[in-house]
C-alpha cells in the first residue's frame, strides 16, 4: 500500500486574483474526500476539480478565488463504510488497500481534531462548559492579557468602551505610529494635517484606492505623457484592428498556392458601385466599412473581407472531441432520420492539411459526408439541459486500435478527415495522437477560439474497441493502452472530460466475448481512482444493438442507435461534467450569422443560390464518382437543414426570400442542375463566392427553375473554373440579367466543349469563338444575330480546326431580323465544317 502523508491540511494560501490551481500534501482516497474554505467558508465541489496521487495534488479552481482571499484545504474523508465484500466472493486486494487508506486517513484527521480539544487530567472526570461560561472565559483572559491587572483596566471602563467599536482600525494603525509621531511635529506647517483636515470628504473617497495609487505613482511622468496624446491612443484600435487584418490576408495568401482563395472569413455581399480602379485593387465600402477585392479583369467580386470574429460576439461553448474509430463520428445510411436540430445547438469544427479550420453548422451529416452519427442527438440534448452550444471535432479514425498489434496500414495521411487505419497505442511511435491528433486539437481550440467561440467545457467523445476486439486482443493489453491515452490526453487538456461509449457487441453476436473484455477494460479504467473523478461511461446501450437490429452493417449502428447513444452520452456526461444548468438555451443569433457568412474552407468552393421557392426544392449536383468528398449544401432559411447528397429533396414552409449555400470540393467534377426534377426552385440569385468554383456543367432551362430577372453577374460568370467548365445551357426561360456572355469570359472558359444559349444573358455583338478553341457544340437558335454575327461564328469554328462537332445557328427573331441564310466567308466556314464531319443547322 502507497505511503500515506502525516498532514491534514495545507494553507492558508492567499490567492492573488490570476490563480486557479492550489496544491495540497495531505493523503486523500477519492475526490470527495477534501474540503475547501474561501475566507473561513467552506465552498460547493462544483466550483473546482481534483486531481490527486498518494500523498498530495491540486485543485483547481473553474473561477479564481479573488485577490487576497485565504484559500485553506482541508483533509474530508467520508466516516461511512461503503465497501461491502460479496459473502464468498473474490478478495480483491485493491479495494482492501482503499478501505485501509480511508480508515488511516479518518484516524489522523480525528487526532487532529482531539490534539486541539480541552482535555482534564488523565483520571479526572469529563466536564461540561456551558457556551456563556466560554465567553466569560475569553473576556476575562483578553482583560488579564491587556493590562495584567483588571483593577487596573476596570478604572478606564468608559474610554473602553468608546475605543471598543473601533478595535480593527486602531490595530491597523498600531504598525504606523512613528509615521504619525512625525506628522504630529508638523501640524501647524504647511501642507499639513491641518491642510488635509479641510479635505477630509475628499481623503475619505481615495482611502479605498490608496493601493493603486502607490502602483500608479511610479509612472505618473508616463502618464502626463498618455494625457498629452489621448487623441492617438482613442484611434489606435481601430488601426491596429485594420493592420491585424491585414496581416492575417497576408499569412493566409502565404498558405495557399492560389492567394485569392485565401482562407479567412468571408461574408456575401454587393459595395457600392464603383468604377475605374486598377485590377489588383482593393475597395473599401464607406457605408459598412467591408474591404472588397482583389479586383480581377476589371470586375469587382461580390465578396467582402471580414474581421476575424464574426457576427454577434463569442458565445460559450462546450467543444466535444470524437476518438475512437467510425462509430464515433458516425456510419449510418439513414441519416435522414437524425434527431432534429434546433437553430445554433450544434456545429461542426473543419479542418484539413493546408488552410485555417471554419465552424459549420451541425446537421444530419457533416462536410463532404453521406454518413449520419450520435452528434444531432448529443448536442440537442446537452444544449437543452444547460449546457450550451456544442462543437464537435472529429478525431475518429475508422479502422484503428487501442492497442498497435491489431492495427492496419494507416492511409490518408495528407488530410486529416482521409485517415483510416492506424493506432492509438502511445507506445507505437507512428500512433495517431502523437502524430496527428493532438495538434489537431489544439489547432481546433483556437481556430473556434478565433471565430468568436469562448470554450467553456472539453469533453472527449470516447467510441473505441470494435479493432481489438476483431483481434481478440486481451484485457490487460487493452486497459493499458487506454490508461496510457487518457492520461496523456489530461495530461495535454488538464481540463478535459472523458465520456466513454461502453462497446457494443456486433450486428451476428460473433465476437461477444472479445467485446465484454474490452467493455471490462473500458469499466476498470473509468473507476479507478486516477481517472474517475473526470472520466465516465457515459452510456451502456449499444450492448443492446445486436439483439434489437440498430445496424447499418455488421459494425456499424444505424441512425436510431446513434440518435439513442448520443442523447444518452449527454444526459449521463451533464450532471457528471458540471454542466447542467449552466447557459439557457442558445438564442440562434450567431447560427444566423455563421449561416450568413459560411466562411472558406481550404479546397472546398462555395456558390450560393437564392431561391423563393414554398414547398418541394430539389436542386442537383452530379459528381464526379471518384471522388473521396460529397458536395453539401446548407440551408439559411431559418431551418436547420444540412445535406451531403448529391440531390436535395427539401420542402420550404414558405415563399420568403432564403439562401442555400453549397460547398464542392476541388477534386470533384460537379454539374449543377437547378431543378432538374420538379419545376420549383424559383431561382432569383446565383452567386458564385469562391474563385475558381469547380463546376463543369450550368443547365439552367424549364419553366419556373428561375425567376424573371434572375440576377448573375459578369463576376460570378467570371469567378467559376475556366479548366474545368465544359458545357452551359441557358435555355430561354432562363431570364437571366445583368451578366454578359463576354469574350473577357470565353477566353477564361478554356475548357469550354458546349454551349448552348437562347439570348440568355445578353450577348456580346462581337461574341469570339476562337476564344474557346475546345467548343464542339454550339446552338444558339432564335439568336437575333445579323448575318455577318452568323458568319463571323461559323468562321472562328472552322479555325479551331475541331472535328465531329455540331452547330445551330439559326439567326431569325421576329422583330429583329428576316430568316436569311449565311453569306461569303459564312458559307465557305459552313462548308469546310460539314467536310470535318459537323452537323451544321443554319436559316
Amino acid at each position: 500500500m502507497p505511503a500515506i502523508s502525516p498532514t491534514v491540511y495545507t494553507g492558508p494560501y492567499t490567492a492573488n486574483g490570476t490563480q486557479t490551481q492550489f496544491s495540497f500534501n495531505f493523503s486523500i482516497v477519492g475526490a470527495t474526500d477534501i474540503a475547501v474554505e474561501v475566507d473561513d467558508v467552506a465552498i460547493s465541489s462544483l466550483l473546482y476539480t481534483v486531481e490527486f496521487n498518494a500523498t498530495g495534488g491540486t485543485i483547481s479552481f473553474a473561477t479564481p478565488p479573488a485577490a487576497g482571499a485565504q484559500v485553506m484545504l482541508l483533509s474530508a474523508p467520508d466516516y461511512l463504510q461503503t465497501s461491502e465484500f460479496e459473502n464468498e466472493g473474490a478478495y480483491n486486494l485493491d479495494t482492501v488497500n482503499k478501505i485501509n487508506r480511508r480508515a488511516s486517513v479518518k484516524a489522523l484527521v480525528t487526532e487532529d481534531k482531539a490534539s486541539r480539544a480541552l482535555k482534564v487530567p488523565r483520571g479526572e472526570e469529563g466536564l461540561e462548559v456551558p457556551l456563556s461560561d466560554v465567553v466569560s472565559i475569553v473576556a476575562v483572559g483578553n482583560n488579564l492579557i491587556a493590562g495584567n491587572d483588571i483593577s487596573t483596566v476596570a478604572a478606564h471602563a468608559a474610554s473602553i468602551a468608546i475605543v471598543a467599536p473601533h478595535v480593527e482600525e486602531i490595530a491597523a494603525i498600531a504598525p504606523r505610529l512613528p509615521s504619525i509621531a512625525t506628522v504630529a511635529t508638523d501640524i501647524i506647517g504647511p501642507n499639513t494635517v491641518g491642510d488635509v483636515a479641510g479635505v477630509a470628504a475628499q481623503v475619505a473617497q481615495i482611502a479605498p484606492h490608496a493601493m493603486a495609487i502607490s502602483a500608479v505613482a511610479p509612472h505618473v511622468a508616463g502618464i502626463d505623457v498618455a494625457a498629452a496624446n489621448i487623441a492617438a491612443i482613442i484611434a489606435a484600435p481601430a488601426a491596429a484592428t485594420e493592420a491585424t487584418m491585414q496581416a492575417a490576408i497576408a499569412v493566409a495568401a502565404a498558405a495557399t498556392v492560389n492567394a485569392s482563395i485565401t482562407p479567412i472569413i468571408y461574408g456575401r455581399g454587393a459595395p457600392d458601385i464603383v468604377t475605374g480602379g486598377p485590377d489588383g485593387a482593393t475597395y473599401i465600402d464607406t457605408s459598412s466599412g467591408r474591404q472588397y477585392g482583389p479586383k480581377k479583369a476589371g470586375l469587382w467580386p461580390s465578396r467582402y473581407i471580414q474581421q476575424a470574429n464574426i457576427g454577434t460576439g463569442f458565445e460559450s461553448a462546450t467543444v466535444v472531441f470524437t476518438i475512437g474509430q467510425s462509430n464515433g463520428d458516425g456510419y449510418s445510411t439513414n441519416y435522414s432520420v437524425t434527431t432534429p436540430l434546433d437553430a445554433g445547438y450544434g456545429y461542426e469544427y473543419y479542418y484539413n492539411n493546408g488552410g485555417f479550420g471554419a465552424v459549420l453548422p451541425l446537421g444530419p451529416n457533416r462536410l463532404g459526408r453521406i454518413f449520419g452519427g450520435p452528434q444531432s442527438a448529443f448536442a440537442q440534448t446537452w444544449a437543452a439541459g444547460g449546457g450550451g452550444t456544442v462543437i464537435f471535432v472529429d478525431c475518429a479514425i475508422g479502422g484503428s486500435s487501442m492497442v498497435s498489434a491489431y492495427k492496419t496500414t494507416l492511409t490518408g495521411t495528407s488530410d486529416i478527415c482521409a485517415l483510416s487505419g492506424g493506432t492509438w497505442d502511445l507506445s507505437d511511435p507512428a500512433n495517431l495522437y502523437d502524430n496527428y491528433i493532438r495538434s489537431h486539437m489544439q489547432l481546433a481550440l483556437r481556430e473556434i477560439a478565433r471565430l468568436g467561440f469562448t470554450v467553456a467545457k472539453k469533453v472527449v467523445y470516447h467510441s473505441q474497441g470494435e479493432q481489438d476486439a476483431l483481434g481478440n486482443c486481451s484485457q490487460a493489453a487493452h486497459e493499458a493502452a487506454l490508461r496510457h491515452l487518457a492520461s496523456r490526453v489530461k495530461s495535454d487538456f488538464p481540463d478535459m472530460w472523458w465520456l466513454t461509449e461502453s462497446l457494443g457487441t456486433n450486428q451476428s453476436g460473433s465476437n461477444a466475448v472479445a467485446s465484454a473484455r474490452i467493455r471490462a477494460s473500458q469499466v476498470a479504467v473509468a473507476s479507478d481512482d486516477q481517472f474517475s473523478s473526470w472520466m465516465k461511461i457515459g452510456s451502456t446501450l449499444a450492448q443492446t444493438f445486436s439483439g434489437l437490429g440498430y445496424f447499418s452493417d455488421s459494425l456499424h449502428y444505424d441512425q436510431a442507435g446513434y440518435n439513442l447513444l448520443g442523447a444518452e452520452m449527454a444526459m449521463n456526461g451533464l450532471p457528471f461534467t458540471r454542466s447542467s444548468g449552466m447557459y439557457s438555451a442558445p438564442d440562434g443569433k450567431k447560427y444566423a450569422d455563421l449561416l450568413s457568412h459560411l466562411p472558406p474552407v481550404n479546397n472546398w468552393y462555395r456558390i450560393a443560390l437564392t431561391t423563393i421557392a414554398s414547398g418541394a426544392f430539389n436542386i442537383s449536383v452530379f459528381n464526379d464518382p471518384t471522388t473521396p468528398y460529397a458536395a453539401t449544401w446548407y440551408d439559411t432559411s431559418g431551418i436547420n437543414r444540412v445535406d451531403g447528397a448529391q440531390s436535395l429533396a427539401w420542402a420550404f414552409p414558405n415563399n420568403n426570400s432564403k439562401e442555400v449555400f453549397l460547398y464542392v470540393h476541388n477534386s470533384t467534377g460537379a454539374t449543377l442542375m437547378i431543378n432538374a426534377f420538379t419545376a420549383n426552385a424559383r431561382i432569383s440569385a446565383v452567386s458564385v463566392i469562391d474563385d475558381g468554383f469547380p463546376l463543369s456543367g450550368l443547365n439552367i432551362n424549364g419553366t419556373n427553375e428561375t425567376v424573371s430577372g434572375i440576377v448573375v453577374t459578369d463576376a460570378d460568370l467570371y469567378r467559376l473554373s475556366g479548366a474545368k467548365m465544359r458545357t452551359i445551357g441557358l435555355g430561354p426561360f432562363a431570364n437571366f440579367t445583368a451578366a454578359t456572355l463576354s469574350n473577357t469570359l470565353l477566353a477564361k472558359l478554356s475548357g469550354l466543349t458546349g454551349l448552348s444559349i437562347a439570348r440568355s444573358p445578353a450577348i456580346a455583338a462581337n461574341l469570339d469563338l476562337t476564344l474557346t478553341p475546345n467548343l464542339i457544340m454550339y446552338n444558339h437558335a432564335a439568336s437575333g444575330l445579323s448575318v455577318a454575327q452568323v458568319n463571323a461564328r461559323l468562321v472562328a469554328l472552322d479555325t479551331n480546326g475541331k472535328s465531329g462537332g455540331s452547330i445551330n445557328i439559326a439567326q431569325y427573331l421576329v422583330g429583329v431580323y428576316a430568316s436569311s441564310p449565311p453569306s461569303g466567308a459564312g458559307v465557305t466556314a459552313k462548308a469546310n465544317l460539314q467536310g470535318k464531319g459537323w452537323s451544321v443547322s443554319t436559316d
